[in-house]
């Protein structure tokens, strides 16, 4: 699964915030998509629906549920 980094999002949210509070019209502020995007897998899940997941998959993943 791709997912958001929310951390990021929140450090976003808050250069966004600094932005308006420094005076920037905020209706006239865009709306930004997250920057970072991260991959997981859950490979417990994956096992107990008889899906095999890709090694290479797992490896570039930054975070693997397995209980």
């Amino acid at each position: 699964c791709y997912g958001f980094d929310y951390y990021d999002i929140g450090y976003q949210t808050g250069e966004m915030v600094v932005k308006i509070l420094e005076g920037a019209n905020a209706a006239e502020t865009p709306v930004e998509k997250g920057k970072i995007v991260s991959l997981s897998v859950n490979t417990a899940a994956a096992e107990r629906m008889g899906v095999t997941i890709p090694q290479e998959l797992i490896d570039a993943s930054e975070i693997v549920y397995d209980k």
